[in-house]
């Protein structure tokens, strides 16, 4: 890769939560025994490839619970965030939208 350094107006990372970044591999979020090992340095390379590319805005987010495969996982924010300095970060928080139940449209009345 020979372009570095700030090439984007805004970059934005979404899921970072531990498992996903560090990427543990599937077993680890459908609970099975983990075989391979996760490359780290590899890991760590690709996050700070992210935070260096962006000339403005960086965006970072990681969710409380996720759905997958029909689970919820409660994962956690990565590691790698957290080994940032956190006074260069501004936290903010969305709050947790609940889906109200919909009323199936039908094309004939119930009875």
């Amino acid at each position: 890769h020979g372009a570095k350094g700030l090439e984007f107006e805004a970059v934005f990372l979404p899921g970072l939560e531990e498992g996903i970044l560090p990427f543990a591999g599937m077993d680890m979020l459908l609970g099975k025994t983990v075989e391979d090992g996760v490359d780290l340095d590899e890991e760590r390379r690709l996050f700070y490839v992210g935070l260096t590319r962006a000339r403005s805005s960086l965006f970072m987010s990681h969710c409380a619970s996720r759905r997958m495969f029909g689970k919820t996982f409660k994962l956690g924010l990565s590691s790698l965030v957290r080994r940032l300095a956190q006074d260069m970060l501004r936290k903010s928080a969305i709050r947790r939208h609940v889906r109200k139940s919909e009323r199936q449209l039908s094309l004939f009345p119930a009875p």
